[in-house]
Parts: structure tokens; sequence; C-alpha cells
């Protein structure tokens, strides 16, 4: 699985050929048998919570800062590495479900190690093994956060997944002058104000003016990509452009057993909402066009926009084009996660490795015509093909042709907020007219709960009457992301 991440290249030395078995073990079996050690922990002792916060802030270090080589390498020999994790039983193997490996150093010194991760799978695995012991110390009456354990703060009610963005745009915006401003704290206030911004339009033109107050004399540093201020970390859009990278690529590996795993609890709520049924029949506007009403409204927009290219288009080079529709681009950073080679491999790596497809074309879409002239502003536009402001929630995308489209991606815009004008699961039914047969239809969200059930509910049963597969649904760190495939419907 996957192609690299360039500004990970720092690997370490290659893993050694004694894995114990855990290198090929499938996720779903990880997740059991990390849990099967824990429930051997009776009565839990002041040593397993000790290991507990301990693992998690050596998995959060490689999660969060991947880069780092300091963090992926553990001397067993170290006083407080024995104490707290060799000495604890069944500490070691949990690591190695996360993906340490041991090894022996050049000074003959048994260590646990970890290459930086590279792919979706290496992600997934780290992430699977981090959640389990944040939840294991939340159902341990835990708190998350020492400090405030210290002043006396209660333990949350309910599990969430550390915020990242949050406390990273905080640190951000604290030591920025222009985000201390009263223009800059009103504009944001707007934003997040259902009432003030009831509306997806009206939020994320809000949203584009402080940031557009930020840029005027901050832009190199806000849309850096190693700026510590939350959007450009292992965002949705990051997730979003591997997952697309090892699509086009021919390697994602499709594991069933573990996708059941992930979705089985929001399953369970589906089913003790049974009498809510969604269907297709629930969104006439969406089913009433015939196919020939539907060639008619095309034809007449012909000359509005250029139509997507065709299917049998080639480039010189002799290799296909692979058409992408990026929902709610915003300002663009899925295009240039994707296809600037500066930043990552993922385009390099399609364009060497496909067989298919050898040239990416980049549709953005988005409600606010402030977040695109963002985009044009930061030359990010260079990376689409076409830039439109359209609310994808209505009809507006009936201009382009149906299977005209390979994939379809939404970066943190659907699968929430569709009170204010999110695109919601109807949009899936469009999706479907769009797409080629066994294109690909990829959501991903930043989500701090574990399970996101009547959320997730609707677009399942949706995809279910449509004849898609689903293909994969997992997370990396607070990113939620699933996958479908639309399969060709027999004649």
């Amino acid at each position: 699985a996957g192609a690299n991440m360039a500004m990970q290249a720092n690997a370490l030395p290659q893993k050694s050929a004694n894995s114990d078995g855990y290198s090929d073990m499938p996720l779903n079996v990880r997740q059991k048998t990390a849990i099967s050690v824990i429930e051997q922990w009776q009565p839990v002792a002041n040593e397993h919570k000790k290991y507990v916060s301990t693992a998690l802030t050596i998995l959060t270090n490689v999660l969060y800062k991947p880069k780092e080589l300091k963090f992926q390498t553990l001397r067993l020999s170290k006083p407080g590495v024995k104490k707290k994790i060799v000495d604890v039983n069944g500490g070691v193997k949990i690591l190695k479900l996360a993906g340490f490996e041991q090894a022996i150093s050049d000074s003959s010194e048994s260590i646990l190690r970890i290459a930086p991760p590279a792919t979706i799978e290496e992600f997934e695995q780290l992430t699977d093994i981090w959640l389990i012991l944040l939840k294991t110390q939340f159902n341990w009456g835990i708190h998350p956060d020492a400090s405030a354990a210290k002043n006396g703060a209660a333990l949350p009610s309910k599990f969430t997944v550390p915020n990242n963005l949050a406390s990273q745009m905080a640190t951000y915006f604290e030591q920025n002058e222009i985000a201390k401003s009263a223009q800059f704290q009103s504009f944001v206030q707007n934003s997040n104000n259902i009432q003030l911004s009831p509306t997806a339009l009206e939020r994320y033109t809000f949203f584009a003016k402080a940031v557009q107050l930020l840029i005027a004399n901050d832009s190199h540093n806000f849309f850096d990509i190693d700026c510590q201020n939350g959007l450009n970390d292992m965002d949705a859009s990051n997730v979003a452009a591997m997952i697309v990278s090892e699509i086009c690529s021919g390697y994602y590996d499709e594991d069933e057993a573990y996708t059941n795993l992930i979705l089985a609890e929001d399953l369970r709520i589906m089913a003790q909402h049974a009498g809510h049924q969604p269907n297709m029949a629930a969104y006439p506007q969406l089913q009433t066009d015939s196919n020939e009403e539907k060639t008619a409204a095309v034809d007449a927009e012909d000359e509005k926009s250029p139509a997507v290219p065709k299917e049998e288009e080639k480039e010189d080079n002799g290799g296909g084009v692979c058409t992408v529709f990026d929902i709610g681009c915003g300002w663009g950073n899925f295009g240039r996660l994707l296809m600037d080679k500066s930043l990552t491999a993922y385009l390099q790596q399609i364009e060497q490795e496909s067989s298919e497809w050898k040239t990416v074309k980049i549709y953005g879409f988005d409600i606010a015509p402030d977040m695109i002239e963002i985009c044009k502003q930061q030359k990010f536009d260079r990376f689409y093909e076409q830039l439109q402001a359209f609310d994808c929630q209505r009809d507006e995308l009936t201009q382009y042709k149906d299977g005209s489209v390979d994939i379809i991606v939404s970066c943190n815009c659907m699968m929430q907020h569709k009170k204010i004008g999110h695109p919601n699961e109807a949009f899936l039914i469009e999706a479907d007219r769009l797409l080629k047969d066994n294109g690909w239809m990829v959501i991903t969200r930043r989500f701090h709960g574990i399970h996101l059930g009547l959320e997730l509910y609707a677009y399942l049963m949706i995809a279910q009457q449509l004849g898609w597969k689903n293909v994969f649904a997992s997370r990396i760190r607070e990113i939620f992301y699933i996958g479908w495939q639309k399969m060709k419907k027999p004649n």
C-alpha cells in the first residue's frame, strides 16, 4: 500500500526481517489483539496506568511529528523505558502492533524502532492503537489532559479525540498580532456563530475574510506546509490526497474485515433507527429527470462551461486522463497537495506507476467566491483545470456530462453541517450520475468522536441503494474517511 510522502523522506534504515509476524497482521486482528492484552490487566494497577500514558506519548509523537527521528527509536535498556514499557506484561507487544519493530542497534543494544509512516495502512495501524489507548484511559477514569487534572478539572462526560487543530490554531493566533485585532476576531466570531452566519456561504465568506487579513502580511508562513497552525498539518485534504494518489497508482488495498469492524458500531446505531430509512425517493428533484432531460440540460449549458474531458481523451504521452472533482475546494489545499511535486510525491507516483492514468485534472467547486479568490491569490489555481463558485447542494453540476468523472472527493465539506447548506447525502445521487463505472467517491472529514452513527447512516443507505461498493472506512488521527466505488450496473 501506498504513495510515499516527500515531506517524510528522512526514513530509518530498512526494518529487520524478524517482524514476529506483526508486519503482515491484518488491521482488524491488530485491534483485537491489542484489546485482548489490555483486558488481561486485571486488576488495573498503577503500572498499567503509567504504561498507557507513556505509550500514548510515544504514539502521539510519531503521529503528529513523523519527521522527527528522535521519536522513532526506543532504547529498551533505558531505565524509564524498561520500567514503564518492557516490564509491563504485553507492553512491547502493543507498540509492535502499532508498527514498531524490535532490532539491535549498531552499539548492540536492543531497541524498538519505527520508520516514518508513509502509507495509508501505516497511519491507520498507528491510529488504531492510539485510539484504543485513548479509550482505555477514558474508561479507567484518567483525565486526558494531565495539567487540567492537576487543577481539579472533571473528567469529560463523553470520550473525544484530541482536537489538534483547535490547539495549534489557538497557539498560532496567540503569536500573530493580526489575529489579535478586533476586525479579525469579529470575522472569526461571525464565521463560527450559526445565528450570525446561518448559511454555508455566509460562514465561509467570513472565514475567508479572516484568512485574507492574516495573509496580507503573513501569506508564506500561513500556507507553508510546515506552519504549525493546524490547517496545513495531516488534515482532511492531506488524507484525501494520499487516498487519491493510492487509488490512481493502483495501490489501494481492500480490507473488508477491517472496514466491517470500523463500521460495526455505526451499523448497530443504525439498527436502532430502522424506522428511519433514507431512500432515493426522498429526493424527488434528483429522481424525476430522465436521461433525455439531463442530456438536453447538458447540451444547453455547453456554451457556458467547458465539458469535462471525455473518457476516450488521451494525452500525447499515451496515458489516460483522470478527472477529479473537488467538492468544497476552499483555497485549493487538496489540489496543491496532490499536484505540487515540491510538497509531496503523490503526482510523481501516479505518473510513474499508473498504467491507466498519466495525467490528473482537477475541477474545484466551492460555495464561497472569496475562498476561490484566496486560491487564485496564492496561485494554487495552477493545480486546477477550473475553479467555480457553485452550490453543490443544488443542481448546479447538471451541466457536466453523465459518466465523465473518475473520482469525486470532498475534504471536510460533506457529512457535516448540512443544515446550513453543506452537500448532504442526496449528493451521492448526483455523484452516481457524474461518475464513470468503477469511479470513486471519497469523503474525508475531521471528527473528534469515535462513531459517526446517524451522521453516516443516510450516506450508507443511499450508497447501498445506488449499488455502490463500500471499499474502505477508517481514520487517521482525528480524520475519518470513507470511500465507495460505483459498480457497473447490469444491462
